[in-house]
C-alpha cells in the first residue's frame, strides 16, 4: 500500500502505479477547472453575461 500524504492530496493506493495515475488525474482536474475560470472571467469581461438580471431579486423564486 501507498500512501501519499500532503495539504492538498490524501491518496491511500494498492501500488505506486496507481498512485500516479491517481495524481495525474487531479492534476489535470485542476487544470481543466482552472482553464474553465479563465474563459468565464473573459466572457464576464467581455459582457456575456446580463447581471442585472442576476442580481434582480424582486422576482426571485417567484
Amino acid at each position: 500500500m501507498v500512501v501519499v500524504r500532503s495539504k492538498r492530496l490524501r491518496l491511500i493506493c494498492r501500488s505506486l502505479k496507481e498512485t500516479v495515475n491517481t495524481a495525474l488525474r487531479e492534476v489535470l482536474e485542476n487544470r481543466r477547472r482552472a482553464l474553465v475560470l479563465t474563459r468565464l472571467r473573459a466572457s464576464a469581461e467581455e459582457g456575456a453575461f446580463d447581471l442585472g438580471l442576476l442580481e434582480d431579486k424582486e422576482n426571485y423564486r417567484r
